[in-house]
């Protein structure tokens, strides 16, 4: 027994430093050159071809990409070491069987150390008969495999499909959405909800509510999609086609929308600077770390003065100062003559990345396909991405951006067979690093309104400390589990 607690103190100590590692670990500015690399591939640089929908996401360090693809051995959710130079299959069981079915849109903590996805399987965990897709976390540190699309008794979900997982920084958080009907009490309104499953405590809440915790309504069949979730999982970005989450909403379109779990306040996002509301179509978020900055695709022409393009634009909004700026223009500022989509934004909040098809972003766009672009909002400048590594234009579509902490590392997928040489597949994750630094002061934490008691809540200490408190939680449990099995 006094070994089996040493053990687990140690496994503890680990996490703890692992944990004030992933803090400290941050993207290095000193980058030797722009390039590109081609990062859906195995150890043996064995290239994979990616899912075409929603296929990766890049931890905040720029160190990991997770995807979600084919390959030599199999298919599945896998996750790729740039600095390591290796690529490990994280769609699989506590005793690393592989999932038997699919499993795609993966995300990834900060650290690289959680990897949650969805999946069809029913062998990933005991128990899991309910047939439908759920939404599972991968532990790469202690080899665990959970399932968190479950209620807060850890029942399964029941009624319907949950997907589309968004992790926090440190692992703590998932959110997600899905059409089951017992994952909280009083679910009756029969449409996709929004929820975030608290690893720590347990626990399930459903953050698709207004601030006074009624649940989303309306007149149409839709309900609320696509979260995304601040560093420290205290808000969630979500798109909602429901009318009565804040009561202002009257324009019988999907809107983005924010929760602040620790506040239990719900706000409308796709505003104009001056509060109005959009009038035409919202969708795809994208939140900073810090959870002030929401970028997003929208239809509407009233965001911005001078909109007439009559496109999707992306757009960013500063929920501090209340200002919304459009984002998918080019360095003058002209706006973009094609469609943008795929809103990504940086964890500082200052820069945002998108797909588009314009092709008056940038001088010398001749490839007629959609690109990858990039808007630095301090400098106001507009560079593309999807580029070879000696800055030759991509002759296949690119999108799904995904962006580092600073923003100077962005992943992205493309079908593209000109990014680098001998490319042998249709689709392939790639990342680019820009030596060009990004111009502005990052975002600082809002420690003005912090109480005792608060965890991770915006703060660098506190969510130092929530990190280790989470991480030593697991180990001690692991151990528990151990014992009693």
């Amino acid at each position: 027994m006094r070994q089996s607690f040493r053990l687990t103190w140690h496994i503890g100590f680990v996490a703890l430093f692992g944990a004030l590692l992933v803090v400290a670990d941050k993207p290095s500015a000193a980058i030797a050159a722009t390039t590109t690399e081609l990062v859906s591939t195995d150890s043996a640089s064995n290239a994979y071809t990616i899912e075409t929908t929603r296929p990766l996401r890049m931890s905040r360090n720029g160190r990991y990409v997770v995807f979600a693809g084919s390959g030599p051995a199999s298919g599945g959710v896998y996750l790729r070491d740039r600095q390591a130079g290796a690529t490990e299959l994280q769609s699989v069981d506590s005793d690393e069987q592989s999932a038997i079915g699919s499993s795609n849109q993966p995300v990834v903590s900060d650290d690289g150390r959680y990897v949650a996805f969805q999946s069809n399987a029913s062998n990933l965990v005991p128990g899991d008969f309910n047939g439908a897709w759920d939404v599972f976390v991968r532990d790469r540190f202690l080899g665990v495999t959970e399932r968190v699309s479950v209620d807060s008794n850890e029942n399964q979900a029941a009624g319907g499909t949950s997907q589309s997982p968004t992790i926090s920084g440190d692992g703590r958080f998932v959110a997600y959405f899905s059409e089951a009907i017992n994952l909280v009490p009083g679910d009756t309104n029969g449409k996709w909800d929004v929820f975030v499953r608290d690893r720590l405590s347990g626990t399930t809440e459903r953050a698709s509510v207004d601030s006074n915790e009624n649940e989303a309504n309306g007149p149409f069949s839709q309900g609320s999609y696509w979260p995304r979730l601040s560093a420290d999982g205290r808000y969630v970005a979500f798109e909602s086609w429901t009318d009565n989450l804040v009561p202002d909403d009257s324009n019988s379109k999907s809107d983005v929308f924010i929760r602040d779990l620790l506040l239990g306040t719900t706000e409308l996002v796709s505003r104009n600077s001056s509060s109005v509301q959009g009038n035409n179509t919202s969708v795809g978020v994208a939140i900073s770390s810090s959870g002030r900055r929401v970028a997003f695709t929208s239809s509407a022409s009233n965001l911005v003065s001078g909109d007439s393009n009559g496109l999707d634009d992306i757009f960013l909004r500063d929920l501090d100062s209340g200002i919304t700026t459009r984002v998918s223009v080019d360095t003058l500022g002209a706006e973009a003559n094609g469609h943008s989509y795929d809103a990504e934004i940086s964890g500082d909040g200052l820069s945002a990345s998108f797909q588009s098809a314009a092709f008056n972003l940038v001088a010398g766009d001749t490839n007629g396909v959609a690109d990858v672009f990039r808007r630095d909002t301090t400098l106001d400048t507009t560079d593309r991405l999807s580029l070879t590594a000696t800055g030759g234009q991509a002759t296949g579509l690119s999108r799904y951006p995904s962006m580092s902490s600073d923003g100077s590392i962005v992943a992205f997928a493309s079908a593209a067979p000109n990014i680098v040489p001998s490319d042998t597949v249709d689709n392939d994750a790639f990342v680019r690093v820009n030596a060009t630094s990004v111009g502005g002061i990052a975002e600082q934490p809002d420690v003005t309104a912090l109480r005792l008691g608060e965890s991770s809540r915006r703060t660098p200490l506190v969510y130092i400390l929530g990190a280790a408190a989470f991480v030593l939680a697991a180990a001690v449990a692991v151990r528990w589990r151990q014992r009693r099995a």
